[in-house]
């Protein structure tokens, strides 16, 4: 099995004690995917792949959740600027919901411009697998 370590358990001390690791980032959607799954699909995806990495939706159907891109965009940059000033340097954003990569990858660069060598941030998926080296 796996260490489950997740931020919202733990305490203040207990997060910053973990500065020095890979902080990953689960990033979903609340989207319809057909009459027999839930809405959460998305968010359960990144947050269970997130959760194992430690050891197409649309608006048109109701409990679609929809955020503008630039909401999005800027979430994520707030949240890599959060963890930077905590002291975090290896961000590895886990996305389930095809339609985020953009949005992440331009809050990815603004973090990186304001950064620069200081933090790393590294963007994933489940449907295209990173190689193993990497």
């Amino acid at each position: 099995m796996f260490e489950e370590v997740k931020m919202e358990r733990m305490t203040w001390r207990e997060f910053e004690a973990k500065k020095d690791q890979v902080l990953i980032l689960p990033v979903g959607a609340t989207e319809q995917h057909g009459p027999h799954l839930p809405l959460c699909v998305d968010a359960v995806l990144a947050e269970q792949f997130a959760c194992r990495l430690l050891s197409g939706g649309g608006p048109l159907f109701p409990g679609t959740i929809d955020l503008n891109g630039a909401t999005l965009q800027q979430l994520a940059s707030d949240l890599f600027d959060e963890f930077v000033r905590d002291g975090f340097t290896k961000i590895f954003i886990m996305n389930a919901h095809f339609e985020n990569d953009p949005f992440l990858i331009e809050a990815m660069d603004l973090c990186s411009a304001r950064y620069g060598d200081r933090v790393t941030l590294l963007l994933s998926n489940w449907w295209d697998p990173m190689p193993e080296e990497l």
